[in-house]
């Protein structure tokens, strides 16, 4: 992963009608393996009547962690279509869920790999893509004749100084 990497601003949820059935995104911010599965535990606990609850994950610096799972809708219609999103969308640390609670109209191949591609993309939107910028914050204490000389060298390497103090 690059210095800079894009991820959701918050968690959040969207929700789909199709065919009688509905569909439940929820995406939330992942770091790291435990707090995914932590997130996925969450989200099945708080919907025990639904059909399925299909997921999938992009987790770590060079995105070592990908997961996915049908959750018995058949394969490749449900999982695999979630991660596609995103991956498309170039998420990272993320965990999307979509939960189904099936409406008694069978949607086949392609209708079940739109359904869950369009949730977890409705359920981006609601929660927004944001840049995360690794940064190091530090202190730095000089004599005023020698600020022009700092903020030259901040400025050659496209460094932001903020919350600068004068005393």
């Amino acid at each position: 992963m690059k210095k800079d990497f894009l991820t959701i601003a918050k968690t959040a949820q969207a929700e789909l009608i199709i065919k009688k059935s509905n569909f439940i995104g929820i995406v939330a911010k992942t770091s790291n393996e435990p707090a995914a599965q932590e997130f996925i535990e969450h989200i099945k606990d708080s919907h025990p009547k639904a059909r399925h609850h299909c997921f999938a994950a992009i987790i770590g610096d060079k995105d070592q962690i990908q997961r996915a799972s049908d959750n018995g809708e058949p394969t490749g219609t449900a999982g695999a279509p979630i991660l596609n999103v995103l991956k498309k969308q170039q998420l990272h640390n993320v965990t999307a869920v979509v939960v189904r609670y099936y409406g008694g109209i069978k949607l086949g191949t392609g209708g079940l790999i739109r359904a869950y591609s369009n949730a977890t993309s409705a359920a981006i939107e609601q929660a927004g893509i944001v840049q995360q910028i690794k940064a190091a914050i530090i202190t730095v204490s000089l004599a005023y004749h020698q600020f022009d000389l700092l903020n030259n060298y901040f400025n050659r390497r496209k460094i932001k100084p903020f919350d600068i103090k004068y005393s």
